[in-house]
């Protein structure tokens, strides 16, 4: 039968179990075995394989793993070659071989055969193929338990010694091959190098396959490797006694005993012996035996098998100590070593050494069960315990201790030192040394250090070397080095570069680059949560953690105010020369003051701050378009100068406090947490202090607090199983800082920044803010940009954008000005994917006439090489009221309706009052030589007016004395005809053109 139990298949009647003692002429060890398999009628029972490991086999106590058990529950000779689907050539039986038993009874034996791999036709013997599992292989295991228990293996390291009877079966039934076919006529194996084929094994997952198996010319091999000299025959029966014994570390020692010898056929100590394992999973700790490898055919008859916890020789009337566990406990001080054993039942002992490294440390009596000592010595090291029996020692069973209490490493970066060095520090040392080592990425800098020293400076390091891990190891004045004490992973910040537009351009932006606050506004706020109309009018408030009562930072009223406004919120600030190009930036800055409803604030508070997009459907919702893949390039800081918090830059509140958080993620509409490959998901990275703090806890260091970073981060799960491939890539690096990055995101069903208060709506989306309540943060974006699919970014000379972009109307006329940025060949004015103009690459100033009335954003690109730049956008509503002026008095900086020596004076205190004086409120009447910007040429040109004749620059240009100094009123759309730049730009170094006109 293919499925089900296996009957008992008896050809002769007879009892060949053998007594209690005299297993293959050897005493049995004290106390008899701990397990015996005797392969006894009905003890061979068949369980289909289910998962990675399965149990129940032959007498109920036997596992096969996925690796090597492909039992179809047949018998041999059961198989027909017109049924391919039916039973295929080999498998087990149970038999009983007359007068072959130990003694010279009759030995009721496990019958094993495989033919070779029979799931595959081309290049098999049989030239046929059955489905799996068709005998390829058949392998059982069994657990080594501590004796008495079927719960708590024991450890082979600490000692274990098998016993087993078995042979190549010489009359196998499937050795006839069908006519015409080359199939193997006898049990021997056939493959040159064996493999395994009639084994028997002793495994420790970890550290060593001590099997024994017979080899093709008939001898019999240990672990492939050592010759067992045996002298019969591969089809007799042959009885091994092993014993096998961690002495040292990475060390085992090894004995092998043949058909009840005294003497060893085999005894050595070997060093890193082979840890091969034919399971495919656990137990860590067994015995086993079969033909584990597919491919060749082979038969054997296993009569026996068993094993005893502990090493022991034949002969030895005194088990030694077993269950030997050692632990620190780090709970009392000092710290204390904890030994603790068994004493074998019956076992009687005339003392017991402890002894560490090989040396006694003391002599306890022989019925002491336990050691403890706080004489801890600093390293690794072999803790013994070693039974003293009739005078003798019996072998000592070993466990390994490393006691190394470290100390925390930090490693940051110093961009104040020239060249910029990495600043590695350790607290106080907790043990005495004689000297410290330092290492970086496993190469040693320096294996010398003072003792007493604290830090490290290496100013070696360069951006090209990337991600790095330093290590300090500590020399003991006693005792062995523990491993070195890594530091988190630091890296050298290249010099931000910009990285190239994707092709086919980015599928959304966010760059308040076009922020105009009356047509354009890009920090838009609306009261209702989970609805779009914020920032650029695409964005939602979370319904979950926003907080924004739609202020802006420095506007706040203290509390019993009637108007209460908190500290903190959303603006959009002016950046002067800090874009990617050295141009002047807007950006979003967003700041969370902690939590205002502990002084008083009612929410919404600005406590928390957390705004989401959606990004488009996708095709396929599996995974929403976070596993279809998406590209996310942002330019982000923390906020150097923040109006409302304290600290600057903020970087100061608790590790996991998400500060200056943007989010990718993916709500499947499930609101049962789950974390199957296709739910929800989410990929947070925050900037904390110097750190990029990313989802999975592989934290980036070495960022330079307050200074621009550019993140271009990509994923995709094209298989839709949850095995995401992602990267990270920093400062216009095409060499990722995380390459192919596995781990899989977060499962977002327990997160807090739900956008929609119904969370059976599925969605993707991005998301920005601050979560912590009770930390503070102020962070800014220069801009976000998604593309949908998994992009690696390009390398390359991009083009220097335009910059001072502005647009002002007249009726449904547009003049658009700005300031080239580099020599380009031509310069495009865009709305949205129309070219609207296409101009020489010296123009400066572009005229759209008869635009239609509404709203527009238009965008000027600039090319050059075939490159184009990023778009500048700016907006404007039509039509716009013809005539609009702005009345100015030049020169009256503090607005007190003159002009005299004190205007020179208020501007030069608000230019080096060290911000302690307040601004013109009409910056235009403050530019005296209209350059659109303030400085101390400004107030010199005021001067020169009041005491020389000189005369100042009006905002159209024109020449202004003491003779026509009047309050003018000056066309609010006008654009200077000397330079083609407007009247009143949309600022005058970072301040409104003119917040306060004169009357």
């Amino acid at each position: 039968m293919r499925r089900g139990s296996l009957a008992a298949v008896l050809i002769a009647v007879g009892i060949g179990a053998g007594t209690a003692l005299g297993r293959g002429g050897w005493q049995d060890p004290p106390g008899g075995w701990d397990y015996v398999y005797e392969a006894n009628a009905g003890e061979a029972q068949y369980v289909a394989l289910s998962g990675t490991m399965i149990t129940g086999l032959l007498n109920g106590e036997w596992m096969g793993g996925i690796e090597t058990y492909f039992w179809d529950g047949s018998l041999p000779g059961q198989y027909s070659l017109a049924d391919p689907a039916g039973d295929a050539p080999g498998g087990a039986e149970l038999l009983v071989r007359a007068g072959l038993g130990d003694g010279g009874g009759n030995a009721t034996v496990l019958a094993l055969e495989v033919a070779g791999d029979t799931t595959v036709a081309t290049g098999n013997p049989f030239n046929f193929a059955w489905t799996t599992p068709a005998n390829e292989a058949v392998y059982f295991l069994h657990p080594v338990w501590l004796p008495g228990q079927t719960t708590n293996l024991a450890s082979i390291k600490q000692g274990v010694t098998v016993i087993a009877r078995w042979r190549l079966t010489p009359d196998p039934r499937d050795a006839l091959p069908p006519a015409g076919q080359n199939w193997v006529s006898a049990g021997f194996v056939t493959e040159a190098a064996n493999r395994g084929k009639g084994m028997l094994s002793v495994v420790d997952q970890s550290d060593i396959n001590a099997s024994i198996s017979f080899m093709p010319d008939g001898k019999l091999f240990l672990m492939d490797q050592y010759d067992l000299n045996y002298a019969g025959s591969p089809t007799n029966f042959v009885t091994v006694w092993m014993a096998v014994l961690l002495t040292a570390l990475d060390t085992y020692r090894v004995e092998v005993y043949l058909n009840g010898a005294t003497t060893p056929a085999f005894a050595q100590e070997l060093f890193d012996p082979l840890s091969s394992d034919e399971t495919g999973s656990d137990p860590d700790d067994y015995i086993a035996f079969g033909l584990p490898v597919k491919g060749t055919a082979a038969a054997m008859d296993l009569d026996y098998m068993g094993y005893k916890v502990g090493f022991l020789r034949p002969g030895q009337t005194q088990a030694p100590p077993t269950g030997l566990g050692c632990a620190i406990d780090t709970a009392v001080d000092p710290p204390a070593l904890n030994v603790t054993w068994t004493v074998p039942a019956g076992a009687v002992y005339d003392a017991i050494e402890v002894l560490r490294d090989g040396t006694v440390l003391e002599a306890l009596p022989g019925a002491s069960a336990s050691y403890s000592t706080t004489e801890l010595v600093i390293g690794q090291h072999q803790y013994g315990v070693r039974a003293i029996a009739g005078g003798a020692p019996l072998p000592a069973v070993s466990c390994f201790v490393s006691y190394c209490p470290g100390v925390t490493v930090r490693a940051t970066v110093d961009y104040t030192r020239l060249p910029p060095a990495v600043h590695i520090a350790w607290g106080a040392l907790p043990y005495a040394v004689t000297r410290l080592e330092i290492s970086r990425g496993g190469v040693t800098l320096n294996n010398n250090l003072p003792a007493v020293a604290l830090e490290y400076w290496d100013s070696t390091l360069t951006p090209a070397d990337g991600e790095v891990t330093y290590g300090l190891t500590l020399v003991p004045a006693a005792g062995t080095p523990c491993g070195a004490i890594a530091s988190n992973r630091v890296v050298m910040m290249r010099d931000e570069e910009p990285y190239l537009e994707p092709a086919g351009g980015w599928d959304y932006v966010y760059d308040p680059e076009a922020h105009d606050p009356v047509s354009n506004p890009m920090d838009m706020y609306v009261a209702q949560k989970g609805v779009e109309g914020c920032l650029d009018g695409s964005w939602i408030r979370s319904v979950a953690t926003d907080w924004w009562d739609g202020s802006a930072p420095g506007v706040y009223t203290l509390p019993g105010d009637p108007v209460l406004i908190a500290p903190g919120g959303v603006e959009i600030r002016s950046r002067p020369g800090e874009g990617l190009f050295g141009q002047s930036i807007k950006t979003l800055s967003i700041e969370d003051p902690g939590n205002p409803t502990t002084g008083g604030y009612p929410d919404p508070s600005n406590r928390k701050i957390m705004l989401g997009r959606l990004l488009a459907p996708p095709a396929n919702p599996a995974g929403g378009r976070y596993a279809e893949g998406v590209t996310i390039y942002v330019r982000w800081r923390l906020t150097p100068d923040p109006r409302d918090v304290a600290d600057a830059p903020v970087g100061t509140a608790v590790r996991d406090s998400s500060h200056g958080m943007i989010t990718l993620c993916y709500h499947d509409g499930d609101t049962a947490a789950n974390d199957s490959a296709v739910g929800s998901r989410s990929f947070g990275m925050s900037l904390v202090n110097d750190m990029l703090d990313v989802s999975d806890g592989g934290d980036i260091y070495g960022l330079e607090p307050g200074k621009w970073v550019s993140v271009w981060y990509m994923t995709q799960d094209t298989d839709r199983n949850g095995a995401y491939h992602s990267a990270i890539y920093l400062n216009g690096d095409t060499v990722p800082i995380r390459p192919d990055w596995r781990t899989a995101p977060e499962n977002a069903d327990r997160w807090e920044e739900g956008l929609f208060a119904d969370m059976t709506v599925p969605f993707t989306a991005i998301l920005a803010g601050a979560m912590s309540t009770d930390g503070a943060t102020a962070f800014e974006i220069d801009f976000i940009k998604i593309k949908y699919g998994a992009v690696a970014p390009q390398s390359g000379a991009p083009t220097v954008p335009v910059s001072q972009l502005a647009c002002r109307g007249s009726g449904n006329d547009v003049t658009l000005t700005w300031t080239n940025g580099d020599t380009y060949n031509s310069i495009e004015v865009r709305e949205g994917a129309a070219v609207l103009a296409t101009l020489a690459g010296a123009a400066v100033q572009a005229v759209l006439a008869g635009q239609p009335d509404g709203a527009h954003t238009y965008t000027v690109v600039a090319v050059k090489g075939g490159v184009e730049s990023a778009g500048i956008s700016c907006g404007v509503t039509l039509p716009v009221g013809q005539g609009d002026t702005i009345s100015i008095l030049m020169g009256n900086v503090n607005t007190d309706s003159k002009v005299d020596i004190a205007d020179a004076i208020t501007l030069l205190g608000y230019l080096f009052g060290g911000g302690l004086k307040p601004p013109p409120v009409c910056a235009k009447a403050a530019d005296a030589n209209d350059d659109n910007k303030l400085d101390i040429a400004d107030a010199i040109k005021i001067l020169a007016y009041l005491f020389s004749g000189g005369a100042m620059l009006a905002p159209d240009h024109g020449t202004v004395t003491a003779a026509n100094n009047t309050c003018t009123p000056y066309d609010a759309n006008g654009i200077d005809s000397s330079d083609g730049k407007p009247y009143f730009p949309e600022t005058v170094s970072t301040l409104p053109p003119c917040e306060k006109p004169c009357n």
